[in-house]
């Protein structure tokens, strides 16, 4: 926990081992997932407490999205279905080989693209560094001084901005995009406090939810 911390916040992992001391730079990416503690999540208690991870490690990731898993017949068979059907079209053939081969007898918008096409395409979007035209400055303005109750979130929403230009291998970020990461931001925090919300239904929980309402507005 100590290791990742330090990468994220500060991108960098101070080594010592062996005789040598040295930090290195870690600017990459972090995806995470996290299973709750004891096997089932309890939307009475915090996201900290239900994957057992500390507070100052879970603010530095950007976006946190709570997926339950809701016992339903149907989703179930049909997610059965599809890890079978995965499993026998797909288990005599390499991932790369699978996916051109796919994508090349029916190349559909809704088809999944072949491995090497997705990294040649992250290759090119790799080079645009997109900025904010002069015109949405006030825009971006606004969006900051919105969200500057948050906790860093007005920082989240020009990289991410950014990258959905990259998107479209566009040098410049439309006021679209900026509207997007302030969704995407406002989304990931409603799963964690909706389900909370939904699932604390005596009356002082209630109380208390309605004081946060009224000082978050």
């Amino acid at each position: 926990r100590t290791a990742i911390h330090e990468a994220m916040e500060q991108q960098t992992v101070s080594i010592a081992k062996g005789g040598i001391t040295t930090t290195l730079n870690t600017r990459a990416a972090v995806l995470a997932a996290a299973n709750p503690a004891g096997g089932s999540y309890d939307p009475s208690r915090s996201p900290e407490e239900n994957i057992n991870l500390p507070a100052a490690l879970l603010s530095r990731f950007d976006f946190l999205w709570l997926l339950l898993d809701r016992p339903n017949e149907e989703d179930d068979r049909l997610l059965a279905e599809h890890v079978l059907r995965v499993h026998q079209t797909k288990n005599h053939m390499g991932k790369d080989e699978a996916g051109m081969q796919d994508y090349e007898s029916n190349p559909g918008v809704n088809d999944p693209l072949p491995s090497n096409v997705v990294r040649a395409y992250i290759g090119m979007a790799r080079e645009y560094n997109p900025s904010v035209p002069e015109e949405l400055a006030g825009h971006v303005a606004e969006i900051y001084s919105n969200m500057r109750q948050g906790a860093h979130g007005h920082q989240v929403v020009t990289p991410m901005a950014q990258a959905l230009a990259r998107l479209r291998l566009d040098s410049h970020i439309a006021k679209e995009d900026l509207d997007e990461a302030q969704r995407l931001l406002e989304a990931s925090k409603s799963t964690l406090s909706a389900e909370r919300a939904e699932e604390r239904t005596d009356a002082t929980s209630a109380i208390y939810g309605r004081i946060a309402n009224y000082l978050i507005k």
